[in-house]
């Protein structure tokens, strides 16, 4: 049985393919790191910390951003945008 893992053509381990550290996770959101260290310990951000370093699944992010998604808000009134009078 072979149990190397071969690096990705990019340098990166396959196994880390799915996964993104806070600095690249900040640069996707256009957010600070701190932002997204304050969105792990405030909001719930799902992420995997190994060693002193936080991974965060691509897939666990969408779906943790897809479940905070909330409707669009229609403002009352008439067409133009007033409020009734």
């Amino acid at each position: 049985m072979n149990t190397q893992i071969t690096p990705a053509p990019d340098g990166a381990s396959p196994l880390l393919s799915d996964y993104v550290d806070k600095f690249q996770l900040a640069a996707e959101l256009k957010r600070t790191p701190r932002t997204i260290d304050r969105m792990v310990l405030c909001a719930g951000l799902p992420c995997a910390q190994v060693g002193n370093r936080r991974l965060f699944r691509r897939a666990s992010v969408l779906a943790w951003l897809a479940a905070r998604e909330t409707p669009a808000v229609r403002p009352q009134g008439n067409r133009n945008g007033r409020g009734a009078r």
